[in-house]
């Protein structure tokens, strides 16, 4: 998963024709990082340092639950919770 998001990232950065220093300065990361991130190597990398790359790259990653369950909508009566 983390090759393929490399891959991903080394795409949007070619799409939209920077070099790697290009992307780092505009980033604020060291051209080493940003490669290695490319490689998918994400060891020593945030997850904040993912989401200014992508944002000098203008795109955005949006992070959502796998799977999804559908909870009750709880009311409180009284002292007891009841299901609405």
């Amino acid at each position: 998963m983390l090759l393929e998001l490399g891959k991903t990232l080394r795409r949007l950065r070619r799409e939209k024709g920077l070099t790697q220093a290009e992307t780092a300065i505009k980033a604020g990361i060291s051209r080493p990082t940003l490669s290695r991130m490319e490689q998918g190597k994400f060891a020593n990398v945030s997850v904040r340092a993912l989401f200014i790359i992508l944002d000098a790259l203008d795109y955005k990653i949006k992070i959502g639950a796998k799977n999804s369950i559908d909870l009750p909508v709880l009311k409180q009566k009284h002292d007891k919770w009841e299901e609405e």
